[in-house]
C-alpha cells in the first residue's frame, strides 16, 4: 500500500477502533469524528498513528500495521492470521499494512534494540502480543455489544467478525460495535485460545497477498514513479574492495539520455552476532567502491554501463575463494572456541562414552545476501528523505550520510 493512501485512508478510520500496543499491554482509543491528521493523530492529540497496531473501521474492516520485512516468508501473513485468530476476525476482510513511521520507538526489536527483521524471530517474538491484541479487542467489542443489548458478556459469541447474542437472533458487525468499544474500558486480563480451537492458524489458507502478486497489483519498490525521476546504477568490483582506478568517464557522459558518470563508494553494514545477544550493525563507515551511472531511464543507464570502462586496483581480497575457505576453517576446527551457551559437561561425557561417532560436512560458501539486485527510490524534498526499498534493517538507511546537511531522519 503506498504511504499517500495509507494517509489519506486515515479519513475513513474517523470514529473507529484504534489499539496500541506497548511492552506492558494494550491501550485502546476512539479515533475522534474530526478525523485524523496526516501523522495519524486524531485531532485532540489523543491517539497516534506510528504507535498503533490495530485498527477496525466503522465499515468492519480490520487493519493491521506490520512494521516486518516480508522477504517472501510469509511474516505479514502469519502475524495478520495470529491477530485475526484471537479476533475472530473475517480474514477476507483483514488488510495488513505498513507503518506511517516504520522507524517509531515501538518498531524496535525487542532482543536487537533496532529496527530489524530476521534471524526466524517475528512470530515467537509477535505470538503472544498480537494474539493478546486481538483477544483485547474482541472482549470491548462483545462489551460494547453487551451494554447495547443488556445482557451479560459471558452470553455473546464471535465469527468471522460478528459479535452474536445467546439466541444466535441479533447480531453486530465489528464495525458497527467500533466507535463504542472504544470507550469501554480496557481488560487487565483476556482469555487466550487453545489451539485446538484454532480456526485460522494452522489451516489451509491464501496468503492475503497471493491475488495481488498473481495479477501483478502488488507494488514493489522498482514499481514506484515518481515525476521527474532519474535511475542510478551502480558497477561494482570484481572482487570486494577492489577501488576504482580510472574510467572513461567523458565518452560515457556523452551517451543519449546520460546524466553523469561518478566513482562512489556505497556504505556496507558489516553485521556481526553477539552470542546470546543477535546481530549488531556497526556505524564503522565501512563502504565498497564503485562507478555510479545517473540517466534518464534503465536503458539508458543500461546502455552506458556496456560501454563503461573501468580500471579497478588491487584488492586484499583478491586470493578469496570458496575452497580456501574451508581449508581455512579446517585448519582450525580442533581450536577451542568461544562457548555461547554451556549446558552439562559435554568433554566428561565424551570422555566416558564407549562409542564416539564422528562425521564431517562441508557446503560451499554461502553470501547471506539476495539472489537478485534490489531496488531502491528515493526522493529528497521539504528537507527530509522518503524511501522505497526492501530492507530487513531500516535503521541502517537512517544511519547513512544524508543528500543535504538540512534533511532530517529519513522515512
Amino acid at each position: 500500500m503506498k504511504r499517500r493512501d495509507f494517509l489519506r485512508s486515515g479519513a475513513a478510520l474517523a470514529g473507529g477502533l484504534m489499539l496500541e500496543l506497548s511492552a506492558s499491554g494494550v491501550r485502546a482509543a476512539g479515533a475522534a469524528a474530526a478525523g485524523t491528521s496526516a501523522s495519524g493523530a486524531t485531532a485532540d492529540g489523543t491517539v497516534f498513528a506510528p504507535n498503533a497496531w490495530v485498527r477496525i473501521t466503522p465499515q468492519g474492516e480490520v487493519l493491521l500495521v506490520v512494521h516486518k520485512f516480508d522477504s517472501g516468508t510469509g511474516v505479514k501473513n502469519a502475524l495478520g492470521l495470529m491477530l485475526a485468530e484471537e479476533l475472530d476476525a473475517d480474514w477476507s476482510r483483514v488488510r495488513v499494512v505498513q507503518p506511517d513511521d516504520p522507524l517509531a520507538q515501538v518498531y524496535i526489536h525487542p532482543l536487537w534494540g533496532m529496527h530489524a527483521t530476521g534471524g526466524s524471530t517475528s512470530v515467537p517474538l509477535e505470538w503472544n502480543t498480537l494474539r493478546r491484541a486481538g483477544a483485547t479487542a474482541r472482549a470491548m467489542l462483545v462489551a460494547e455489544a453487551a451494554q447495547r443489548w443488556r445482557v451479560d458478556p459471558a452470553s455473546c459469541r464471535t465469527s468471522n467478525g460478528m459479535v452474536i447474542d445467546a439466541s444466535g437472533s441479533r447480531r453486530f458487525g465489528y464495525g458497527d460495535l467500533a466507535e463504542g468499544a472504544a470507550r469501554q474500558p480496557v481488560p487487565k486480563e483476556v482469555a487466550l485460545k487453545r489451539p485446538a480451537d484454532f480456526v485460522l492458524i494452522g489451516k489451509e489458507r491464501s496468503s492475503y497477498r497471493v491475488a495481488d502478486k498473481l495479477t501483478g497489483r502488488a507494488q514493489y519498490a522498482v514499481d514506484i514513479k515518481l515525476p521527474g525521476m532519474l535511475t542510478a546504477i551502480v558497477v561494482h568490483p570484481p572482487v570486494i574492495n577492489a577501488p576504482v582506478v580510472s574510467f572513461n568517464a567523458a565518452e560515457v557522459k556523452a551517451l543519449p539520455g546520460v546524466h553523469d558518470v561518478f566513482a562512489t563508494e556505497i556504505p556496507a553494514a558489516i553485521a556481526h552476532f553477539r552470542p546470546g545477544m543477535g546481530p549488531a550493525v556497526p556505524d564503522n563507515g565501512a563502504c565498497q567502491p564503485g562507478v555510479a551511472i545517473v540517466a534518464d531511464h534503465f536503458w539508458a543507464a543500461q546502455r552506458a554501463r556496456q560501454a563503461l570502462k573501468v580500471r579497478w586496483g588491487d584488492s586484499d581480497m583478491a586470493d578469496f575463494s570458496a575452497e580456501g575457505a574451508l581449508r581455512e576453517l579446517a585448519r582450525h576446527v580442533d581450536d577451542p572456541g568461544a562457548k555461547s551457551k554451556v549446558k552439562g559437561d559435554a568433554a566428561a561425557a565424551f570422555a566416558r562414552a564407549d562409542k564416539v561417532i564422528e562425521g564431517v560436512y562441508t557446503m560451499p560458501y554461502k553470501a547471506h545476501a539476495q539472489m537478485e539486485p534490489l531496488s531502491v527510490v528515493a526522493w529528497v524534498h521539504d528537507g527530509i528523505v522518503e524511501y522505497w526499498a526492501a530492507s530487513r534493517c531500516r535503521r541502517a538507511a537512517r544511519r547513512r550520510p544524508k543528500p543535504s546537511p538540512a534533511c532530517r531522519p529519513t522515512r
